[in-house]
């Protein structure tokens, strides 16, 4: 026990150390604007397509890969946020009640937050979907004096707006519509990656770049690894979507899928984290499949 007992203080001790340092070093580049992303599902694909964007002409930083817990971000800011860097792009992940305080409380206040879903995520730690869309309401009320994007085609995320006091922008997949043109085809057959590319460009704009200077880093966005990407080979398409599923996602993900011709397999292990209400989800799911394949 004495050994576990001093490990585990040790442990906490360079925890703490490291989050301090980060939340200092944050504070002390005051011209580095912060954006944070949040949501049940969409936040990487939101996060890598606002830094896609911007990064043709300003200096830009978010951290490669899924990085979304106060440690990562803490260890990634010490490494890699420059006093050059204009912008910090955040995603953060909630899988706890009270998630969001402690990342609002690592960072400075963000100068932009965007909500891209609420939904049935992470139902085995929240246990409820009442749970969750408290806590997401936490998140808009902890961010009320940030400039706020949230996603105006999702169900949970008007849901919980009924409840929040605020005037938060809505973005949707249909604006700006000029722009679509500029897509990779398979990008326009995905509703959540033009959902994510749209407030990409409002934010774009928000920080300056010109249509002609938005319409060029359009023509070579691309998805996440593992988030519908499309593939193909030998005469195959293999649309890689891997990194999580949620109903919605799932539903998404089977009605891009459905714009396809030819004959379809699908691989999945099945929807995961939902708690009691498991069994019934894949049930809901294999009956959607068995529309589809």
């Amino acid at each position: 026990i004495l050994p576990v007992a001093i490990l585990y203080t040790i442990d906490l001790l360079l925890k703490c150390n490291l989050i301090r340092q980060a939340k200092s070093r944050l504070r002390s580049f005051s011209q580095c604007k912060i954006i944070v992303v949040a949501g049940s599902y969409g936040k990487t694909t939101t996060r890598s397509f606002i830094y896609q964007i911007l990064q043709g002409k300003l200096e830009v930083h978010t951290a490669k890969g899924n990085v979304n817990t106060i440690l990562g971000l803490a260890k990634d800011i010490i490494d890699n946020v420059k006093s050059s860097t204009s912008i910090c792009i955040v995603e953060i992940g909630e899988y706890r009640e009270g998630d969001f305080k402690k990342f609002l409380k690592f960072l400075p206040r963000p100068n932009i937050a965007v909500l891209t879903a609420v939904g049935p995520q992470h139902l085995s730690t929240f246990r409820s979907q009442k749970i969750v869309d408290r806590e997401f309401l936490s998140f808009l009320k902890l961010t009320q004096y940030s400039i706020q994007y949230i996603n105006g085609n999702n169900a949970g995320v008007k849901r919980i707006v009924n409840h929040f006091a605020g005037s938060p922008i809505l973005y949707t997949s249909d604006n700006p519509k000029h722009y679509f043109s500029f897509f990779k085809p398979e990008l326009t057959k995905n509703i959540h990656a033009m959902q994510s590319a749209n407030v990409a460009i409002i934010i774009a704009g928000h920080f300056g770049m010109s249509t002609a200077e938005i319409s060029e880093a359009l023509t070579n966005l691309e998805l996440p690894e593992r988030r519908l990407k499309l593939r193909k080979f030998e005469g195959f398409s293999i649309i890689d979507d891997s990194y999580n599923i949620n109903p919605d996602s799932a539903n998404s993900a089977l009605s891009y899928l459905s714009t396809f011709k030819g004959r379809k397999i699908i691989i999945t292990g099945g929807i995961v984290e939902q708690g009691k209400y498991s069994a019934q989800r894949n049930i809901e799911l294999g009956e959607t499949i068995a529309k589809i394949v």
